[in-house]
């Protein structure tokens, strides 16, 4: 399914093979996170990083270079999630006109666990052309949001200027430009999505 605004949009695809990926790398997740290092709290500041995160989250993003997090993040398991959503994406009528790029690379990848009260702020993906969520664990309508506002570009069809995406379930993976503002509301149950930077060479 892509959702298409003027400019930028949202691609959404179920993820085929959600069950095996799921029973894959959850356990991994879930002993990692209690690692207390994963823990985010609001504005802190930490060593070598080039963003600091207002949200309280579990993420192993400050991580990701790690052996530890990089052994989750198998070549299968990324291609898996990853690739037939991109192909999908570039042979869409609705990408039709838009330049295919010529090579795909995955610049980082990583994963966020919410507990019950956890949330993201406001926030984009600078630097990178496409990024996506994967929603490896969910048990409540998904709570990411988009804003058609603070960006070059307007979303006529965007009512608001918000897109909710409460309809989107778990297994499914959100493709979209990275410059695209989005949030993720405060949770209300246990929630672990996989999250990526994509930069494409035209």
């Amino acid at each position: 399914m892509l959702l298409s605004w003027p400019a930028p949009f949202l691609f959404i695809k179920e993820v085929k093979n959600h069950k095996e990926i799921k029973e894959q790398i959850f356990s991994t997740i879930e002993e990692q996170s209690k690692n207390k290092k994963f823990y985010n709290y609001p504005n802190q500041i930490r060593k070598n990083a080039n963003s600091v995160w207002n949200c309280e989250i579990i993420t192993s993003f400050f991580e990701r270079d790690s052996e530890e997090v990089k052994s989750i993040f198998t070549e299968k398991i990324v291609n898996e999630i990853i690739d037939p959503a991109l192909q999908d994406l570039f042979n869409h009528p609705s990408y039709a006109g838009r330049k295919n790029p010529k090579q795909t690379i995955l610049e980082e990848i990583w994963y966020n666990v919410y507990q019950p009260g956890y949330s993201q702020e406001v926030h984009e993906h600078s630097g990178s052309t496409f990024s996506g969520i994967y929603l490896l664990e969910l048990n409540e309508p998904n709570t990411t949001i988009f804003y058609a506002h603070g960006t070059k570009y307007e979303y006529a069809e965007s009512p608001g200027n918000l897109y909710f995406t409460d309809n989107i379930k778990e297994g499914n993976i959100i493709i979209f430009p990275s410059e695209f503002l989005h949030s993720v509301k405060e949770s209300k149950n246990y929630r672990i999505s996989i999250s990526f930077n994509l930069k494409c060479l035209f």
